[in-house]
C-alpha cells in the first residue's frame, strides 16, 4: 500500500519541480498533467536506477518531499500521543517516520514502472476550501484497476498531500493503528528508537 502512496506523491510532486505555475494548480490537475511525464522517465531509466541507489535517492530527494507535509502527517499518525509528547520528541519522530517514507520510496522506485494513472471524476461535498481529494485509478499489468484516493491540504501558498486511501484503507489510519500500538506497548521514544535503527540499518546496505 504505501508504494502506491509514494507512487501518487511522485505524480504530484513532478509538477512542483518542472512547473512554476503548478502551484496555482488544482492537486488533480497537478496529478493530471504530470503522470505521464514522471512515468516516462521511470519506463525509460528504470534499469539504470536499479542499479544506482544513488540515483534513486537522489529523485527521491527532489521529487517526494517538497509536496508532502511531513509535520501533518506526522501529526495524525501519532494522533492523541502527538499532544503527550515533547518538542524533542516531535521532532525526532518527524526525521525518522520521514526517512522511513524516503527509503521505502527508493527502494521500490523502480517497481511504479508500467503503470497508469487515470483521474476519476467526482463531485466533491462542499467542505473546507483549502482541501481536496484526487480520486484515482491506479491500472498494473495483469491486474484489476485500483481506486486511489489522494488527500491534499493548500498551506503557506501551496498544495500539499498528507494522505492516502487506497481500495478505502487510510494510510494514516493504519500507520496511526500500529504506532500508538507500539506506543501504548513500550513508549514513544522506543518506537521512534526503533525507526531510526531500522533507517540506519538500511543506509548500510
Amino acid at each position: 500500500m504505501i508504494r502506491i502512496f509514494l507512487l501518487g506523491l511522485a505524480l504530484a510532486i513532478y509538477a512542483k519541480g518542472a512547473n512554476a505555475a503548478a502551484a496555482a494548480l488544482e492537486p488533480a490537475e497537478i496529478v493530471q498533467e504530470t503522470s505521464e511525464k514522471i512515468l516516462k522517465i521511470l519506463n525509460k531509466d528504470a534499469e539504470n536506477l536499479r542499479n544506482n541507489p544513488q540515483e534513486a535517492q537522489r529523485l527521491v530527494d527532489e521529487v517526494f518531499l517538497p509536496v508532502i507535509d511531513v509535520k501533518a502527517f506526522s501529526k495524525l499518525t501519532l494522533s492523541h500521543n502527538w499532544s503527550k509528547a515533547s518538542s524533542e520528541q516531535r521532532k525526532r519522530f518527524i526525521k525518522e517516520f520521514k526517512g522511513m517514507l524516503m527509503r521505502t520510496y527508493t527502494k521500490y522506485l523502480v517497481d511504479y514502472a508500467g503503470v497508469k494513472v487515470k483521474i476519476v471524476p467526482k463531485k466533491a461535498a462542499k467542505s473546507d476550501p483549502k482541501r481536496r481529494v484526487v480520486y484515482t485509478e491506479i491500472a498494473q499489468p495483469g491486474k484489476p484497476p485500483l481506486p486511489v484516493d489522494y488527500s491534499f491540504w493548500f498551506n503557506d501558498g501551496k498544495w500539499k498531500a498528507y494522505n492516502v486511501t487506497v481500495d478505502g484503507l487510510s494510510l494514516v489510519h493504519l500507520f496511526r493503528t500500529e504506532f500508538n500500538r507500539e506506543v501504548s506497548d513500550t513508549g514513544i521514544d522506543a518506537l521512534i528508537d526503533r525507526l531510526a535503527k531500522t533507517n540506519l540499518e538500511e543506509k548500510k546496505q
